[in-house]
């Protein structure tokens, strides 16, 4: 008879939330201190569970409450229920997301603010992939909830723990992979580290960056009235600031919080502005780097010692692209120039056709890329010469067709092909 008396109360509760009939939700969630950890759905959600995606972060603030209350009648002996029961704040659900994890994911600050601040612990509690609430933050490009969970992270020599998931991606490589760059110039300025890391198929956030082409803007293709627009987008200088909570934090009702433009254009605020920054914070000059001519002669030592150990790496990650061959594959001229400039050797950097930035530029067509390369032909004359596995030098790769398409008409391609060849 209790078991069934159970199922109706948690049937009950389930109507209310689904209703949005949060009142009654909260005065049950009082009532029966027991449905507090009743798994309601399928997917083992609780009512905080639901309550994060579905309501207002007042009835979360008070559900969490109610929570803490019945805590601590149970540190005083006068609630048995609650001193069974786990905490209702960390069960997960059959993701293995606890409801900290929810709020991270929809970016609500408060709701994080509200979770954490009653138990630390959860701010390092993993799901099942392997993910912290900070990590899906960043997976989301929810930059308010990013910065506030790094604040409660602990000690920097844990930090692997909360950036790290499963399959050894960062929350520096998912940012850049779902174009959160605003997100990634602060995990940058935060966890400089990152930079180097690599996940389990051998890539760094600066792999994941070059197979981005359509994010810079000698890859893009824009007619004259759309590059006008593209030259008048404004947008906001990036701080290094943490986001407190106060009292005057602007409070976001429901799951998302408001855009001041369009949702079209959210992706134009937000890509131009960190990306320079990032590109030059992930390609550091090292301290040995040679910086002229005339001193790349004196530590002739040095240099023939960083060939060395490239060469070695081409030889133990052969068939793995480097950076630079990923981004003069994908005609990114800012990253190919940008890493030269700060680390000239990697014109040596070769793919498993043992294909040079040269050779990727002029058999993938990329244009204004060879003609940056071309105006340095004097410096990097030996690349211009190389030939790949099969023989093919620059020209030839110029002459075969391939798989680029730059026109949908053979006839027209066949005359851009000509006019390629000849240049």
């Amino acid at each position: 008879m209790e078991f069934l008396v159970m199922e109706e109360v948690k049937q009950e509760m389930l109507n209310h939330a689904m209703e949005g009939n949060w009142e009654d939700v909260v005065g049950m969630y009082e009532k029966y201190p027991w449905a507090q950890n009743a798994r309601l759905t399928r997917s083992g959600e609780t009512a905080l569970h639901i309550a994060v995606f579905e309501s207002t972060e007042d009835t979360v603030k008070r559900l969490v409450n109610l929570v803490d209350a019945e805590e601590e009648k149970a540190q005083h002996g006068e609630s048995s229920s609650a001193a069974e029961a786990k905490n209702p704040l960390m069960i997960a659900n059959d993701r293995g997301n606890t409801p900290l994890h929810l709020a991270a994911l929809i970016g609500n600050v408060n709701m994080c603010n509200y979770i954490a601040s009653k138990r630390e612990e959860l701010v390092g509690l993993r799901n099942i992939a392997g993910e912290t609430p900070l990590f899906l933050a960043a997976l989301r490009g929810k930059k308010e909830a990013f910065l506030y969970l790094h604040s409660k992270c602990g000690p920097a020599g844990t930090h692997n723990h909360y950036t790290r998931r499963g399959d050894g991606q960062t929350i520096l490589h998912v940012a850049i992979s779902g174009e959160y760059f605003d997100v990634a110039y602060h995990i940058i300025c935060k966890y400089d580290h990152l930079i180097y890391c690599v996940d389990e198929n051998g890539y760094t956030p600066l792999h994941v960056l070059a197979s981005k082409p359509a994010v810079f803007k000698t890859s893009l293709h824009l007619a004259q009235f759309s590059r006008f627009i593209y030259n008048c987008l404004h947008v906001d200088e990036l701080t290094n600031e943490p986001v407190p909570i106060s009292s005057s934090m602007p409070t976001f009702k429901g799951k998302e919080k408001p855009e001041k433009h369009p949702e079209k254009y959210k992706t134009c605020i937000n890509f131009f502005q960190p990306l320079l920054k990032m590109l030059q914070n992930m390609i550091k000059r090292p301290e040995n780097l040679p910086t002229s001519r005339k001193h790349m002669e004196t530590n002739k030592a040095k240099m023939e010692e960083d060939l060395k150990q490239r060469r070695g790496d081409t030889a133990q990650n052969q068939g793995r692209e480097t950076p630079i061959l990923l981004a003069a594959k994908n005609g990114i001229t800012e990253m190919v120039m940008g890493i030269l400039k700060l680390s000239p050797t990697a014109i040596l950097d070769r793919d498993s056709a043992n294909k040079n930035i040269v050779h990727l530029a002029v058999e993938n067509r990329r244009t204004k890329l060879y003609e940056k390369l071309a105006k340095k032909i004097s410096i990097y004359e030996g690349a211009f010469r190389a030939v790949d596995n099969r023989g093919n030098s620059v020209l030839h790769l110029a002459a075969t067709l391939g798989d680029h398409r730059s026109f949908p008409f053979g006839t027209l391609q066949m005359q851009w092909e000509i006019k390629w060849y000849v240049y």
